[in-house]
């Protein structure tokens, strides 16, 4: 005999003793980590978003060449539309500014005339930063000839 009772070298243990980590402890269903995540923390206000990142020179340099090339082929999209529109025969009347010699009453009927050698001028000179910005002008030609031109119907 190695362990001796009568010298205190054995640990009686009674039968119950893991009788609460048995059938108590290990049936229950672990606590989810989640819900426990959640029970810990306290509800905090959303904070406002962090001040958006300064650019270097460097950085803001190369967005401006990217943000120059991108209105660069804007401007020669643009230009080439429209170039096509004024080589085109039904678009003829459109290609130069109504004279007000032929057409006196011409300002006081259309306050903002618009024409496509306006349009190809505005392109060189850089005023359109947008396609909506062009597309307005174009417009601005069919509604005006349509202003000065009404549809009169003959009945």
């Amino acid at each position: 005999d190695l362990f001796h009772v009568e010298y205190g070298e054995v640990f009686n243990v009674p039968l119950p003793f893991f009788e609460d980590l048995i059938l108590n402890q290990a049936a229950k269903a672990p606590v989810s980590k989640r819900e426990a995540v959640l029970q810990a923390l306290e509800v905090l206000p959303v904070a406002p978003p962090p001040p958006p990142r300064q650019l270097s020179e460097q950085e803001m340099q190369k967005l401006e060449e990217q943000e120059e090339n991108t209105l660069r082929e804007l401007r020669l999209f643009l230009r080439d539309v429209t170039n096509r529109l004024a080589q085109d025969k039904r678009f003829k009347a459109f290609t130069k500014p109504v004279d007000t010699e032929e057409v006196p009453d011409y300002t006081t009927v259309i306050k903002q005339p618009m024409d496509l050698s306006t349009v190809l001028s505005k392109i060189d000179l850089h005023k359109y930063e947008t396609v909506a910005a062009y597309l307005q002008d174009v417009d601005l030609i069919w509604q005006n000839a349509l202003e000065y031109n009404p549809d009169r119907d003959p009945s």
